[in-house]
C-alpha cells in the first residue's frame, strides 16, 4: 500500500533531491514567490504533501524552462533530455 501522503524527507527522496531544496520550494509557495508553487499542506506547523499531486507538479512544465527552452532552441539548442540519459555518459561519441 502506498502512502497518501508523505513528509519533506519522503519527497526529497521521492524527487531525488535535497529537502533543503524542497524546503525552499515550500518557503517561495507560501511568500507566493513563484508562479507554479509546490502543491503542499500546512498541518499546524508539519509540511506534508499529497504523493499523486506533488508528482503531478514535478512532472508539469515550469515557465522559466519554457522560455529558457525556447531561447536555446531558436538557437538550434535541444535541452530537452528524458531522465533515464545518465550525464556524463559519453558513449555516445
Amino acid at each position: 500500500m502506498v502512502k497518501e501522503f508523505i513528509s519533506i524527507r519522503e519527497a526529497h527522496l521521492l524527487l531525488a533531491c535535497s529537502d533543503g531544496h524542497i524546503r525552499n520550494l515550500v518557503d517561495k509557495a507560501r511568500k507566493k514567490k513563484t508562479s507554479h508553487p509546490i502543491p503542499f499542506l500546512d498541518l499546524d506547523g508539519v509540511t506534508v504533501f499529497h504523493r499523486s499531486k506533488l508528482l503531478e507538479w514535478a512532472e508539469q512544465p515550469k515557465q522559466k524552462l519554457r522560455a529558457l527552452q525556447s531561447s536555446f532552441s531558436k538557437l538550434g539548442v535541444n535541452l530537452n533530455f528524458h531522465p533515464s540519459e545518465r550525464v556524463g555518459d559519453h558513449s555516445l561519441y
